[in-house]
C-alpha cells in the first residue's frame, strides 16, 4: 500500500522515469536487433557469393571432364607386379624366362581386344601351347587355337586389366590391339 501512495503522489516524475526505462530499453534492444540482422545479412550475403562461385567452378569441373572423357587414352605401362608388359610398345626382345605381363588401362566405356599369335612348332611331335595366362584380372580369354603355332583372343573392359603371361616357346610373336576402331600390330622376339 505504501508503494501504491507514493506512484499516487509522485505520478508526474514516476511515469517520465519508466518511458525513458521503457524507451531506452527499446533503443537497446533494436540497436542489438538491427546489428545482428546487419551481420546475419551480410553472412548470407557472402554465402551466396560462395555459393555462385563454387556452381561455376564446379561447372567448370563437367565441362573439362566431358572434354576429357572425349579422349581415348590407353595406357600400356613399361611393367608391372607381374613383369614385363608384352603390350608396351617399346618391348620388342624378351627371353622365355623373364617375368611377363599383359597390362593395360582401359578409357572409361571403352574396351580393348588383343589377338596374339604365335611362333609355330618346330617338329611335327610338338602339339603344345605357344604361350599361356594366369592370375587375369578384368581379362576375357577366348579358346586357344594351336594351328599355325597357335592364336588367341583376350578383351578387356574398362579400368585396369592385367595377367600375367607365360611365354613357353622361342621365336616371334604377333600382338594385334584394337583400341575401339583403331589397331596397331607389334612383333614380340622370345629368346631362351
Amino acid at each position: 500500500m505504501e508503494y501504491y501512495d507514493f506512484l499516487k503522489e509522485n505520478y508526474k516524475e514516476v511515469i517520465p522515469i519508466c518511458i525513458f526505462i521503457a524507451t531506452t530499453t527499446w533503443g537497446v534492444a533494436y540497436f542489438i536487433f538491427k546489428n545482428q540482422l546487419n551481420t546475419k545479412s551480410s553472412t548470407i550475403e557472402n554465402l551466396n557469393t560462395k555459393n555462385l562461385t563454387l556452381k561455376e567452378e564446379l561447372e567448370n569441373l563437367k565441362n573439362s571432364n566431358d572434354q576429357s572423357s572425349l579422349q581415348i587414352n590407353y595406357e600400356y605401362p613399361k611393367i608391372d607386379f607381374n613383369g614385363k608388359n608384352i603390350l608396351c610398345n617399346s618391348i620388342r626382345t624378351v627371353k622365355k624366362s623373364d617375368p611377363l605381363s599383359v597390362s593395360a588401362i582401359v578409357p572409361k566405356g571403352k574396351t580393348l581386344s588383343v589377338e596374339i599369335t604365335g611362333p609355330k612348332s618346330l617338329c611335327k611331335g610338338d602339339t603344345g601351347a605357344s604361350w599361356g595366362f594366369s592370375n587375369s584380372t578384368n581379362w576375357s580369354l577366348d579358346d586357344y587355337h594351336k594351328e599355325n603355332g597357335g592364336r588367341q583372343m583376350i578383351e578387356a573392359h574398362e579400368g585396369i586389366a592385367k595377367s600375367k603371361f607365360h611365354a613357353l616357346r622361342d621365336g616371334q610373336f604377333t600382338i594385334t590391339v584394337f583400341e575401339g576402331q583403331e589397331c596397331w600390330t607389334k612383333g614380340l622376339l622370345v629368346n631362351n
